[in-house]
């Protein structure tokens, strides 16, 4: 994939990063994962789990909007943020993964199995993996901002970085689709609420419809391939 491979030359190692130190791109990768990948990769999303966990502010800014889901939007075009919805776009800054998980979780990444989802349109087989880059915004906030808290806490592992077994996945798959689920008039409000926060990067005409539907798209080609899911994310 040629966005996915443009990245590389762009990753960074991770660590803490604030939102008012970047004017980067934010990246998400999904995959197909087989069990021994998963299980080689786990100390590292063992490690990076602990770190989202142990950083107050980022706790902080997620049980805010826990709380009061409607303080965390987007501006009007052209509007600075406010101080809630700063904290919480903070959070996912920091809450990144370093550029070795990431491509750690690609390293089988193949061009005509990967669903580029800044492409308009979705791909006709069923996608091994999934691809995102969002300028100046970090991609998964968009997704947490369109399925709102109570869909989002069925996302599994931390603000878009996780690894599931076969058997975990599985067992997760229920709940996954159904976080993604959602009547007509409730999937408008997503979108909405979704492209209003894209007014806060350079990420105009991002497809955020593709957001909402790529992830069951893959549990379904991942079960039904035997394998499970690697995610992470990355800043460049």
């Amino acid at each position: 994939m040629g966005s996915l491979e443009a990245s590389k030359s762009r990753g960074s190692k991770g660590a803490v990063v604030s939102l008012t130190e970047v004017s980067d791109s934010g990246f998400w990768y999904v995959g197909h994962a087989p069990d021994g990948l998963v299980a080689e990769l786990r100390p590292a999303f063992s490690a990076f789990a602990g770190r989202v966990e142990g950083d107050q502010r980022i706790l902080a800014a997620l049980q805010a909007w826990r709380a009061v889901p409607a303080s965390i939007h987007g501006p009007e075009p052209g509007a600075a943020i406010g101080p809630a919805a700063h904290e919480f776009l903070d959070a996912f800054w920091s809450a990144t993964a370093d550029s070795d998980l990431f491509y750690a979780c690609a390293l089988d990444d193949h061009d005509d199995a990967t669903w580029d989802l800044s492409e308009d349109h979705q791909p006709e087989e069923p996608p091994r993996a999934i691809f995102a880059a969002t300028p100046g915004l970090p991609t998964v906030s968009l997704l947490y901002i369109g399925l709102g808290p109570e869909r989002a806490k069925w996302l599994p592992g931390r603000l878009g970085t996780f690894a599931m077994t076969h058997d975990e996945l599985s067992e997760a798959a229920h709940s996954l689709r159904h976080a993604h689920a959602m009547p007509p008039a409730e999937r408008a409000d997503a979108v909405r609420r979704m492209y209003s926060w894209l007014n806060i990067g350079s990420a105009h005409g991002f497809p955020v419809v593709h957001l909402l539907s790529a992830l069951p798209d893959l549990i379904g080609s991942a079960l039904g391939r035997g394998l499970g899911l690697v995610g992470a994310t990355m800043t460049a």
